[in-house]
């Protein structure tokens, strides 16, 4: 239910534009770049950014609004490895074709 309230409370932005300190040309800038969604962006590194005369600052909060806005974080492995522990298994009825799909 935390998760969901949160998620909730995140601004959700479509294009490139609606991040906050991305203009027209600025956009037009990040898609010469090959960054033409949100998902891309927010996926970058800060020196990914640098050739579209974007400066560190505003590159790094171009980055964490899309980051932010897409629900990207990272875990650590020993909270991912139980997050995979409680995945439900189903069962094909043979045990070798379980054991070889894992």
């Amino acid at each position: 239910m935390t998760e969901e309230v949160e998620l909730t409370n995140k601004t959700k932005y479509e294009t490139l534009e609606d991040l906050p300190g991305v203009g027209p040309a600025t956009a037009q800038k990040l898609r010469e770049l090959g960054f033409h969604t949100i998902e891309a962006l927010a996926m970058a590194t800060v020196k990914e950014l640098e050739p579209a005369g974007i400066s560190e600052k505003k590159a790094l909060a171009i980055i964490n609004a899309a980051r932010s806005s897409i629900g990207i974080s990272f875990i650590r492995a020993n909270e991912l490895l139980k997050m995979r522990q409680r995945v439900l298994r189903l069962t094909t009825g043979s045990k070798a074709l379980d054991k070889l799909l894992g």
